[in-house]
Protein backbone atom coordinates (compact mmCIF):
# COMPACT_ATOMS: atom_id res chain seq x y z
CA UNK A 1 0.00 0.00 0.00
CA UNK A 2 0.73 3.82 0.01
CA UNK A 3 0.41 6.10 2.42
CA UNK A 4 -0.26 9.61 0.98
CA UNK A 5 1.78 12.47 2.26
CA UNK A 6 -0.07 14.44 5.20
CA UNK A 7 0.15 16.13 8.73
CA UNK A 8 -0.25 11.93 9.97
CA UNK A 9 1.13 10.00 7.49
CA UNK A 10 3.85 8.52 9.92
CA UNK A 11 1.34 7.63 12.07
CA UNK A 12 -0.15 5.35 9.57
CA UNK A 13 2.36 3.96 8.29
CA UNK A 14 3.63 2.58 11.27
CA UNK A 15 0.26 1.41 12.39
CA UNK A 16 0.49 -0.58 8.83
CA UNK A 17 4.16 -1.60 9.12
CA UNK A 18 3.13 -2.89 12.49
CA UNK A 19 0.33 -5.09 10.49
CA UNK A 20 3.01 -6.05 8.46
CA UNK A 21 1.85 -4.40 5.69
CA UNK A 22 4.55 -2.92 3.00
CA UNK A 23 4.00 0.43 2.88
CA UNK A 24 5.82 3.41 0.63
CA UNK A 25 4.76 6.85 1.46
CA UNK A 26 4.67 9.42 -1.07
CA UNK A 27 1.65 12.40 -2.63
CA UNK A 28 -1.51 10.74 -4.54
CA UNK A 29 -0.05 12.97 -7.47
CA UNK A 30 2.99 10.85 -7.48
CA UNK A 31 1.28 7.72 -8.49
CA UNK A 32 0.63 8.76 -11.84
CA UNK A 33 4.33 9.08 -12.51
CA UNK A 34 4.79 5.95 -10.86
CA UNK A 35 7.44 3.28 -12.89
CA UNK A 36 5.77 0.53 -15.01
CA UNK A 37 8.10 -1.44 -13.43
CA UNK A 38 7.07 -0.45 -9.44
CA UNK A 39 4.53 -3.01 -8.04
CA UNK A 40 1.84 -1.11 -8.19
CA UNK A 41 -0.07 -1.17 -4.51
CA UNK A 42 -2.86 -2.71 -3.54
CA UNK A 43 -4.26 0.27 -1.52
CA UNK A 44 -3.79 4.31 -1.09
CA UNK A 45 -4.39 5.81 2.12
CA UNK A 46 -4.81 9.50 1.94
CA UNK A 47 -3.86 11.34 5.46
CA UNK A 48 -5.84 14.30 6.07
CA UNK A 49 -5.90 15.03 2.53
CA UNK A 50 -5.82 18.80 1.16
CA UNK A 51 -9.06 20.04 -1.18
CA UNK A 52 -12.02 17.79 -1.68
CA UNK A 53 -10.32 15.08 -3.93
CA UNK A 54 -9.14 16.16 -7.50
CA UNK A 55 -6.45 13.82 -7.29
CA UNK A 56 -8.30 11.29 -7.99
CA UNK A 57 -9.15 11.80 -11.16
CA UNK A 58 -4.90 11.35 -11.96
CA UNK A 59 -4.85 8.04 -9.93
CA UNK A 60 -5.26 4.63 -11.60
CA UNK A 61 -9.06 3.83 -12.24
CA UNK A 62 -8.50 0.56 -10.05
CA UNK A 63 -6.46 1.55 -7.35
CA UNK A 64 -8.82 1.52 -4.19
CA UNK A 65 -8.99 5.10 -2.21
CA UNK A 66 -9.04 4.88 1.97
CA UNK A 67 -8.95 8.42 3.42
CA UNK A 68 -8.28 9.66 7.07
CA UNK A 69 -10.05 12.38 8.31
CA UNK A 70 -9.55 14.36 11.26
CA UNK A 71 -12.81 15.72 11.34
CA UNK A 72 -15.69 15.54 8.65
CA UNK A 73 -16.42 19.43 8.92
CA UNK A 74 -18.01 21.09 5.60
CA UNK A 75 -19.39 17.90 3.78
CA UNK A 76 -16.02 16.50 3.33
CA UNK A 77 -17.20 12.85 3.18
CA UNK A 78 -19.72 13.38 0.89
CA UNK A 79 -17.43 15.43 -1.82
CA UNK A 80 -14.77 12.76 -1.41
CA UNK A 81 -16.71 10.27 -1.95
CA UNK A 82 -18.56 11.52 -4.70
CA UNK A 83 -15.28 12.37 -6.25
CA UNK A 84 -14.02 8.32 -5.99
CA UNK A 85 -13.00 7.86 -2.84
CA UNK A 86 -13.68 4.05 -1.75
CA UNK A 87 -13.82 5.37 2.01
CA UNK A 88 -13.68 7.76 4.53
CA UNK A 89 -12.75 7.00 8.35
CA UNK A 90 -12.50 10.04 10.72
CA UNK A 91 -10.32 10.73 13.88
CA UNK A 92 -10.21 9.19 16.00
CA UNK A 93 -10.39 5.75 15.01
CA UNK A 94 -9.76 2.30 16.77
CA UNK A 95 -6.12 1.39 14.77
CA UNK A 96 -7.94 -2.74 14.09
CA UNK A 97 -11.00 -0.86 12.52
CA UNK A 98 -8.59 1.21 9.91
CA UNK A 99 -6.93 -1.49 9.13
CA UNK A 100 -10.17 -3.90 8.70
CA UNK A 101 -11.81 -1.41 6.56
CA UNK A 102 -8.64 -0.31 4.47
CA UNK A 103 -8.16 -4.30 3.61
CA UNK A 104 -11.88 -4.66 2.83
CA UNK A 105 -10.89 -1.89 0.17
CA UNK A 106 -8.05 -3.61 -1.04
CA UNK A 107 -9.49 -6.99 -1.12
CA UNK A 108 -12.70 -5.58 -3.47
CA UNK A 109 -10.38 -3.72 -5.72
CA UNK A 110 -8.66 -7.11 -6.52
CA UNK A 111 -11.68 -8.23 -6.86
CA UNK A 112 -12.71 -5.45 -9.33
CA UNK A 113 -9.18 -5.70 -11.04
CA UNK A 114 -9.31 -9.42 -12.05
CA UNK A 115 -12.97 -8.78 -13.65
CA UNK A 116 -12.24 -5.61 -15.29
CA UNK A 117 -9.51 -7.38 -16.65
CA UNK A 118 -11.44 -10.59 -17.87
CA UNK A 119 -13.42 -7.73 -19.36
CA UNK A 120 -10.70 -6.22 -21.33
CA UNK A 121 -9.31 -10.11 -22.34
CA UNK A 122 -12.86 -11.12 -23.56
CA UNK A 123 -13.12 -8.16 -25.21
CA UNK A 124 -9.62 -8.65 -27.21
CA UNK A 125 -10.79 -11.81 -27.54
CA UNK A 126 -14.09 -11.21 -29.46
CA UNK A 127 -12.00 -8.55 -31.53
CA UNK A 128 -8.99 -11.30 -32.40
CA UNK A 129 -12.00 -13.67 -33.50
CA UNK A 130 -13.53 -11.06 -35.78
CA UNK A 131 -10.07 -11.45 -36.81
CA UNK A 132 -9.16 -14.80 -37.23
CA UNK A 133 -12.85 -15.61 -38.88
CA UNK A 134 -12.74 -12.79 -41.55
CA UNK A 135 -10.82 -15.02 -43.42
CA UNK A 136 -10.60 -18.10 -45.20
CA UNK A 137 -7.17 -17.73 -46.52
CA UNK A 138 -5.09 -20.10 -44.13
CA UNK A 139 -1.76 -17.89 -44.32
CA UNK A 140 -3.61 -14.68 -43.10
CA UNK A 141 -5.52 -16.99 -40.62
CA UNK A 142 -2.53 -18.23 -38.93
CA UNK A 143 -0.83 -14.50 -39.01
CA UNK A 144 -3.87 -12.63 -37.19
CA UNK A 145 -3.86 -15.61 -34.67
CA UNK A 146 0.27 -15.46 -33.37
CA UNK A 147 0.10 -11.39 -33.97
CA UNK A 148 -3.12 -10.88 -32.16
CA UNK A 149 -1.92 -13.51 -29.15
CA UNK A 150 1.35 -11.33 -28.81
CA UNK A 151 -0.86 -8.14 -28.87
CA UNK A 152 -2.85 -8.82 -26.12
CA UNK A 153 -0.43 -11.41 -23.87
CA UNK A 154 2.82 -8.97 -24.31
CA UNK A 155 4.52 -12.17 -25.44
CA UNK A 156 7.98 -11.67 -27.01
CA UNK A 157 7.55 -15.17 -28.83
CA UNK A 158 4.10 -16.09 -30.40
CA UNK A 159 3.83 -19.17 -33.03
CA UNK A 160 1.46 -22.09 -34.46
CA UNK A 161 3.16 -25.06 -34.50
CA UNK A 162 1.35 -28.24 -36.16
CA UNK A 163 2.82 -31.66 -35.04
CA UNK A 164 4.06 -35.05 -36.22
CA UNK A 165 4.22 -36.82 -33.43
CA UNK A 166 5.43 -40.58 -35.10
CA UNK A 167 8.93 -38.69 -36.23
CA UNK A 168 8.97 -35.96 -33.13
CA UNK A 169 9.11 -33.35 -35.66
CA UNK A 170 7.52 -29.76 -35.76
CA UNK A 171 6.41 -27.53 -38.26
CA UNK A 172 5.90 -23.93 -37.49
CA UNK A 173 3.19 -22.34 -39.78
CA UNK A 174 3.36 -18.84 -38.26
CA UNK A 175 4.93 -17.12 -36.01
CA UNK A 176 5.03 -13.28 -34.49
CA UNK A 177 8.50 -12.59 -34.97
CA UNK A 178 9.44 -13.01 -38.56
CA UNK A 179 5.93 -13.57 -40.83
CA UNK A 180 8.42 -14.61 -43.40
CA UNK A 181 8.39 -18.48 -41.21
CA UNK A 182 5.52 -20.47 -42.98
CA UNK A 183 7.10 -24.32 -42.60
CA UNK A 184 10.47 -23.91 -40.48
CA UNK A 185 10.96 -27.45 -39.19
CA UNK A 186 12.29 -27.99 -35.36
CA UNK A 187 13.05 -31.04 -33.77
CA UNK A 188 10.47 -31.49 -30.66
CA UNK A 189 12.91 -33.32 -28.03
CA UNK A 190 14.09 -30.05 -27.76
CA UNK A 191 11.15 -28.52 -26.52
CA UNK A 192 10.06 -30.76 -24.04
CA UNK A 193 7.10 -28.46 -23.18
CA UNK A 194 5.46 -28.91 -26.50
CA UNK A 195 5.56 -32.90 -25.98
CA UNK A 196 3.80 -33.05 -22.63
CA UNK A 197 1.44 -31.13 -24.25
CA UNK A 198 1.38 -33.78 -26.98
CA UNK A 199 0.93 -36.51 -24.38
CA UNK A 200 -1.99 -34.61 -22.09
CA UNK A 201 -3.64 -32.39 -24.40
CA UNK A 202 -3.51 -29.90 -21.53
CA UNK A 203 -2.12 -26.76 -21.76
CA UNK A 204 1.63 -26.13 -20.11
CA UNK A 205 2.58 -22.91 -18.68
CA UNK A 206 6.40 -22.59 -17.27
CA UNK A 207 6.79 -19.53 -14.75
CA UNK A 208 11.06 -19.89 -15.66
CA UNK A 209 11.84 -22.18 -18.47
CA UNK A 210 15.63 -22.63 -17.21
CA UNK A 211 14.44 -24.70 -13.94
CA UNK A 212 11.27 -26.38 -14.21
CA UNK A 213 10.81 -29.66 -13.95
CA UNK A 214 9.86 -30.22 -17.27
CA UNK A 215 12.92 -29.20 -19.46
CA UNK A 216 15.31 -31.16 -17.13
CA UNK A 217 16.26 -33.42 -19.86
CA UNK A 218 17.59 -30.03 -22.17
CA UNK A 219 18.66 -28.62 -19.02
CA UNK A 220 21.93 -27.60 -20.86
CA UNK A 221 19.90 -25.94 -24.04
CA UNK A 222 17.78 -23.69 -21.99
CA UNK A 223 20.14 -22.66 -19.26
CA UNK A 224 20.42 -18.90 -20.87
CA UNK A 225 16.33 -18.70 -20.70
CA UNK A 226 16.04 -17.93 -16.75
CA UNK A 227 12.82 -15.85 -15.99
CA UNK A 228 11.46 -16.53 -19.22
CA UNK A 229 7.70 -17.88 -19.26
CA UNK A 230 6.58 -20.32 -21.97
CA UNK A 231 2.90 -21.37 -22.10
CA UNK A 232 2.25 -24.08 -24.93
CA UNK A 233 -1.26 -24.47 -25.33
CA UNK A 234 -2.76 -27.10 -27.56
CA UNK A 235 -5.31 -26.67 -30.50
CA UNK A 236 -8.11 -29.31 -30.55
CA UNK A 237 -10.72 -30.30 -33.04
CA UNK A 238 -13.04 -32.53 -30.60
CA UNK A 239 -10.20 -35.13 -29.92
CA UNK A 240 -7.44 -34.39 -32.81
CA UNK A 241 -4.82 -32.12 -31.56
CA UNK A 242 -4.05 -29.78 -34.81
CA UNK A 243 -0.74 -28.34 -32.73
CA UNK A 244 -0.10 -25.82 -30.56
CA UNK A 245 -0.18 -22.18 -29.74
CA UNK A 246 3.73 -21.44 -28.18
CA UNK A 247 4.20 -18.76 -26.18
CA UNK A 248 7.80 -17.44 -24.83
CA UNK A 249 8.36 -13.64 -22.70
CA UNK A 250 10.73 -12.71 -20.32
CA UNK A 251 9.06 -11.71 -17.22
CA UNK A 252 10.94 -11.69 -14.08
CA UNK A 253 8.50 -11.17 -11.51
CA UNK A 254 5.14 -11.63 -14.34
CA UNK A 255 4.77 -14.70 -15.69
CA UNK A 256 1.61 -15.57 -17.86
CA UNK A 257 -1.54 -14.74 -15.90
CA UNK A 258 -4.49 -17.27 -15.63
CA UNK A 259 -6.09 -14.77 -17.51
CA UNK A 260 -3.47 -15.10 -20.21
CA UNK A 261 -4.09 -18.88 -20.05
CA UNK A 262 -7.80 -18.47 -20.37
CA UNK A 263 -7.32 -16.08 -23.31
CA UNK A 264 -5.13 -18.26 -25.59
CA UNK A 265 -7.32 -21.54 -24.65
CA UNK A 266 -10.31 -19.43 -25.66
CA UNK A 267 -8.28 -18.53 -28.89
CA UNK A 268 -6.82 -21.65 -29.64
CA UNK A 269 -10.50 -23.00 -29.63
CA UNK A 270 -11.60 -20.50 -32.62
CA UNK A 271 -8.12 -21.01 -34.09
CA UNK A 272 -8.94 -24.75 -34.30
CA UNK A 273 -11.88 -23.93 -36.84
CA UNK A 274 -10.55 -21.46 -38.30
CA UNK A 275 -7.62 -24.01 -39.65
CA UNK A 276 -10.07 -26.36 -40.14
CA UNK A 277 -12.39 -23.76 -42.63
CA UNK A 278 -9.32 -22.92 -43.79
CA UNK A 279 -7.80 -26.09 -44.38
CA UNK A 280 -10.87 -27.26 -46.29
CA UNK A 281 -11.22 -24.59 -48.17
CA UNK A 282 -7.60 -24.26 -49.45
CA UNK A 283 -8.16 -28.35 -49.92
CA UNK A 284 -11.47 -27.58 -52.29
CA UNK A 285 -9.03 -24.60 -53.73
CA UNK A 286 -6.19 -27.10 -54.69
CA UNK A 287 -8.60 -29.83 -55.83
CA UNK A 288 -9.80 -27.01 -58.41
CA UNK A 289 -6.69 -25.47 -59.42
CA UNK A 290 -5.34 -29.20 -60.34
CA UNK A 291 -8.39 -30.23 -62.02
CA UNK A 292 -7.60 -27.05 -64.17
CA UNK A 293 -3.96 -27.69 -64.81
CA UNK A 294 -5.14 -31.51 -65.99
CA UNK A 295 -7.71 -29.73 -68.58
CA UNK A 296 -4.94 -28.39 -69.87
CA UNK A 297 -1.73 -30.22 -70.00
CA UNK A 298 -0.98 -33.07 -72.14
CA UNK A 299 -0.68 -36.15 -69.90
CA UNK A 300 1.98 -37.30 -71.71
CA UNK A 301 4.97 -34.97 -71.93
CA UNK A 302 3.50 -32.55 -68.98
CA UNK A 303 3.58 -29.73 -71.81
CA UNK A 304 0.13 -27.63 -72.34
CA UNK A 305 -2.00 -29.30 -74.23
CA UNK A 306 -3.71 -28.11 -77.94
CA UNK A 307 -6.90 -26.58 -76.10
CA UNK A 308 -5.07 -24.64 -74.08
CA UNK A 309 -2.66 -23.27 -76.98
CA UNK A 310 -5.62 -22.42 -78.95
CA UNK A 311 -6.55 -20.36 -76.37
CA UNK A 312 -3.46 -18.53 -75.69
CA UNK A 313 -3.05 -18.25 -79.31
CA UNK A 314 -6.37 -16.39 -79.60
CA UNK A 315 -5.10 -13.72 -76.50
CA UNK A 316 -2.18 -13.10 -78.11
CA UNK A 317 -3.50 -12.17 -81.52
CA UNK A 318 -5.88 -10.00 -79.97
CA UNK A 319 -3.34 -8.59 -77.56
CA UNK A 320 -0.94 -8.12 -80.63
CA UNK A 321 -3.82 -6.36 -82.74
CA UNK A 322 -4.86 -3.73 -80.10
CA UNK A 323 -1.17 -3.00 -79.24
CA UNK A 324 -0.42 -3.57 -82.88
CA UNK A 325 2.60 -5.99 -81.60
CA UNK A 326 4.49 -8.78 -82.96
CA UNK A 327 4.13 -12.88 -81.89
CA UNK A 328 5.79 -15.53 -83.78
CA UNK A 329 4.62 -18.99 -83.89
CA UNK A 330 7.02 -22.52 -84.39
CA UNK A 331 5.70 -25.86 -84.89
CA UNK A 332 8.10 -28.70 -85.00
CA UNK A 333 8.14 -32.40 -85.98
CA UNK A 334 10.69 -35.17 -84.47
CA UNK A 335 12.24 -36.95 -87.70
CA UNK A 336 11.88 -40.16 -88.51
CA UNK A 337 9.86 -40.69 -84.98
CA UNK A 338 8.38 -44.10 -86.21
CA UNK A 339 11.80 -45.13 -86.90
CA UNK A 340 12.75 -44.89 -82.94
CA UNK A 341 9.15 -46.71 -82.19
CA UNK A 342 9.60 -49.53 -84.27
CA UNK A 343 13.31 -50.36 -83.74
CA UNK A 344 13.15 -49.33 -79.45
CA UNK A 345 9.70 -49.31 -78.84
CA UNK A 346 6.89 -47.39 -78.19
CA UNK A 347 8.13 -47.00 -74.29
CA UNK A 348 11.41 -45.39 -75.23
CA UNK A 349 9.15 -43.68 -78.15
CA UNK A 350 7.12 -42.20 -75.00
CA UNK A 351 10.11 -41.40 -73.57
CA UNK A 352 11.93 -39.20 -76.22
CA UNK A 353 8.71 -37.11 -76.21
CA UNK A 354 8.78 -36.26 -72.60
CA UNK A 355 12.04 -35.70 -72.31
CA UNK A 356 12.08 -33.42 -75.66
CA UNK A 357 9.32 -31.29 -74.27
CA UNK A 358 11.25 -30.85 -71.11
CA UNK A 359 14.23 -29.53 -73.05
CA UNK A 360 12.35 -27.30 -74.73
CA UNK A 361 10.23 -26.22 -71.93
CA UNK A 362 13.33 -25.87 -69.65
CA UNK A 363 15.45 -23.90 -72.39
CA UNK A 364 12.82 -21.05 -73.32
CA UNK A 365 11.83 -17.69 -71.98
CA UNK A 366 9.40 -17.37 -69.02
CA UNK A 367 6.47 -15.72 -71.08
CA UNK A 368 7.01 -18.18 -74.25
CA UNK A 369 4.65 -21.36 -74.14
CA UNK A 370 4.81 -24.96 -75.70
CA UNK A 371 2.17 -27.24 -76.15
CA UNK A 372 2.03 -30.53 -77.75
CA UNK A 373 0.19 -30.27 -80.69
CA UNK A 374 -0.78 -34.03 -81.52
CA UNK A 375 1.63 -37.00 -81.26
CA UNK A 376 5.42 -36.28 -82.19
CA UNK A 377 4.68 -32.68 -83.11
CA UNK A 378 4.71 -29.38 -81.05
CA UNK A 379 4.14 -25.37 -81.30
CA UNK A 380 6.36 -22.28 -79.18
CA UNK A 381 3.91 -19.57 -78.79
CA UNK A 382 6.85 -16.68 -78.85
CA UNK A 383 5.11 -13.22 -77.78
CA UNK A 384 6.93 -10.01 -78.66
CA UNK A 385 8.51 -11.96 -81.77
CA UNK A 386 8.95 -10.67 -84.97
CA UNK A 387 9.70 -13.02 -87.73
CA UNK A 388 13.68 -12.54 -87.52
CA UNK A 389 13.52 -13.50 -83.99
CA UNK A 390 11.26 -16.31 -84.49
CA UNK A 391 13.52 -17.95 -87.09
CA UNK A 392 16.29 -17.89 -85.18
CA UNK A 393 14.63 -19.03 -81.68
CA UNK A 394 13.97 -22.05 -83.86
CA UNK A 395 17.40 -22.47 -85.26
CA UNK A 396 18.52 -22.15 -81.95
CA UNK A 397 15.74 -25.15 -80.50
CA UNK A 398 17.32 -27.30 -84.06
CA UNK A 399 20.79 -27.17 -82.40
CA UNK A 400 20.13 -27.74 -79.32
CA UNK A 401 17.79 -31.04 -79.80
CA UNK A 402 20.19 -32.38 -82.42
CA UNK A 403 23.64 -32.26 -79.81
CA UNK A 404 21.19 -33.76 -77.24
CA UNK A 405 21.82 -37.35 -75.64
CA UNK A 406 18.45 -38.56 -75.06
CA UNK A 407 19.21 -40.86 -71.69
CA UNK A 408 16.31 -43.29 -73.36
CA UNK A 409 18.18 -43.83 -76.76
CA UNK A 410 21.66 -45.56 -77.11
CA UNK A 411 24.79 -43.98 -77.15
CA UNK A 412 25.49 -42.05 -80.72
CA UNK A 413 21.80 -41.92 -81.49
CA UNK A 414 20.31 -38.66 -81.89
CA UNK A 415 17.12 -37.11 -82.71
CA UNK A 416 16.55 -34.28 -85.36
CA UNK A 417 13.51 -32.06 -85.27
CA UNK A 418 12.21 -29.86 -88.65
CA UNK A 419 10.39 -26.52 -87.65
CA UNK A 420 8.38 -24.04 -89.17
CA UNK A 421 8.05 -20.34 -88.40
CA UNK A 422 5.11 -18.20 -89.23
CA UNK A 423 4.51 -14.57 -87.77
CA UNK A 424 1.63 -11.94 -87.21
CA UNK A 425 0.92 -9.17 -88.34
CA UNK A 426 1.56 -10.81 -91.54
CA UNK A 427 0.10 -11.07 -95.23
CA UNK A 428 -2.78 -13.27 -95.10
CA UNK A 429 -3.06 -13.01 -91.45
CA UNK A 430 -6.55 -12.72 -90.55
CA UNK A 431 -6.59 -15.07 -87.28
CA UNK A 432 -4.98 -17.60 -85.04
CA UNK A 433 -5.98 -20.14 -87.39
CA UNK A 434 -4.36 -18.53 -90.72
CA UNK A 435 -0.67 -18.33 -88.19
CA UNK A 436 -1.55 -22.17 -87.61
CA UNK A 437 -2.16 -23.15 -91.04
CA UNK A 438 0.79 -20.87 -92.23
CA UNK A 439 3.40 -22.63 -89.76
CA UNK A 440 2.56 -26.37 -90.79
CA UNK A 441 3.02 -24.98 -94.13
CA UNK A 442 6.44 -24.46 -93.66
CA UNK A 443 6.87 -27.14 -91.56
CA UNK A 444 6.24 -29.92 -94.75
CA UNK A 445 8.76 -27.31 -96.66
CA UNK A 446 11.12 -28.33 -94.09
CA UNK A 447 10.41 -32.21 -94.45
CA UNK A 448 10.76 -31.83 -98.00
CA UNK A 449 14.03 -29.60 -97.62
CA UNK A 450 15.40 -32.61 -96.40
CA UNK A 451 14.71 -32.30 -92.60
CA UNK A 452 16.34 -31.38 -89.52
CA UNK A 453 16.16 -27.52 -90.70
CA UNK A 454 13.83 -24.43 -90.18
CA UNK A 455 11.18 -22.84 -92.75
CA UNK A 456 9.92 -19.83 -92.39
CA UNK A 457 5.88 -18.41 -94.35
CA UNK A 458 5.80 -16.74 -96.02
CA UNK A 459 8.59 -18.37 -97.73
CA UNK A 460 12.19 -17.02 -98.73
CA UNK A 461 13.44 -19.45 -100.60
CA UNK A 462 10.89 -22.28 -101.20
Amino acid sequence: MVVGSGPGASELADLFHAAGCSVRIGSPESLALTDRDTESPDVLVVAEPAGGGEWRAVLPDRLPVVTVLASPAGGDVRRLLGRGVDDVVVRPFAATDLLARTLRAARLGRQMARLGLQRDRMSCAIDSFKRITATLDSRSVLSTIVSEVARVTAASRSSIVLVDRQRAIGHVLATFEDPSINSLEIDLNKYPEILRVLETKRTVAIDDLASHPVTLAVRELVRAFQNVSVMVVPILWEEELLGTLFLRAARPRCPFSTEDVGFCELVAGAAANAIRNARSFSSAELEGKRQKELAITDQLTGTHNQAYLYQRLGEEYERSTRYESHFSFIMFDVDDFKRVNDTFGHLVGDGVLRELAERVRSSIRRPDIIARYGGEEFAVLLPNTALAGGVREAERLRVMVSEWQFSDLPRGERITISLGVSTFPSAGVAGPVDLIAHADTALYAAKRAGKNCVREYPASDW
